[in-house]
Protein backbone atom coordinates (compact mmCIF):
# COMPACT_ATOMS: atom_id res chain seq x y z
CA UNK A 1 0.00 0.00 0.00
CA UNK A 2 1.38 3.55 -0.61
CA UNK A 3 0.67 6.95 1.11
CA UNK A 4 0.55 8.78 -2.71
CA UNK A 5 -0.43 12.85 -1.38
CA UNK A 6 -3.79 13.77 -2.92
CA UNK A 7 -3.61 15.69 -5.90
CA UNK A 8 -4.81 19.70 -6.46
CA UNK A 9 -7.26 18.26 -8.70
CA UNK A 10 -8.75 15.52 -6.16
CA UNK A 11 -12.02 17.26 -4.05
CA UNK A 12 -11.15 18.71 -0.46
CA UNK A 13 -12.21 17.21 2.69
CA UNK A 14 -15.00 19.94 3.20
CA UNK A 15 -15.72 19.58 -0.89
CA UNK A 16 -16.83 16.06 0.06
CA UNK A 17 -17.84 15.95 3.43
CA UNK A 18 -19.85 19.24 3.40
CA UNK A 19 -20.82 19.78 -0.30
CA UNK A 20 -21.75 23.27 -2.32
CA UNK A 21 -21.04 25.34 0.57
CA UNK A 22 -17.48 25.26 0.35
CA UNK A 23 -17.15 24.65 -3.55
CA UNK A 24 -16.74 28.57 -3.72
CA UNK A 25 -14.02 29.40 -0.36
CA UNK A 26 -11.81 26.54 -3.03
CA UNK A 27 -12.43 28.23 -5.85
CA UNK A 28 -11.67 31.38 -4.00
CA UNK A 29 -8.35 30.13 -2.34
CA UNK A 30 -6.90 28.18 -6.01
CA UNK A 31 -7.93 32.17 -7.57
CA UNK A 32 -6.17 34.27 -4.84
CA UNK A 33 -3.13 31.79 -5.18
CA UNK A 34 -2.75 31.80 -8.59
CA UNK A 35 -1.38 35.26 -8.15
CA UNK A 36 1.25 34.10 -6.50
CA UNK A 37 2.44 32.89 -10.23
CA UNK A 38 1.95 36.59 -12.20
CA UNK A 39 4.53 39.35 -11.85
CA UNK A 40 2.55 41.75 -10.07
CA UNK A 41 1.69 39.19 -7.25
CA UNK A 42 3.77 40.58 -4.35
CA UNK A 43 1.90 43.65 -4.47
CA UNK A 44 -1.96 41.79 -5.20
CA UNK A 45 -1.39 39.33 -2.57
CA UNK A 46 0.11 42.21 0.24
CA UNK A 47 -3.24 44.34 -1.07
CA UNK A 48 -5.43 41.17 -0.03
CA UNK A 49 -3.70 40.49 2.86
CA UNK A 50 -4.09 44.36 4.17
CA UNK A 51 -7.97 43.80 3.32
CA UNK A 52 -8.59 40.74 4.69
CA UNK A 53 -6.41 41.66 8.27
CA UNK A 54 -8.67 45.14 8.28
CA UNK A 55 -11.74 43.04 8.18
CA UNK A 56 -10.90 40.45 10.24
CA UNK A 57 -8.90 41.33 13.18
Amino acid sequence: MTNAAPSSSSPSVLGTVFGAPFRWIRSLYDWVLSWSNRPGGAIALGAISFAESSFFP
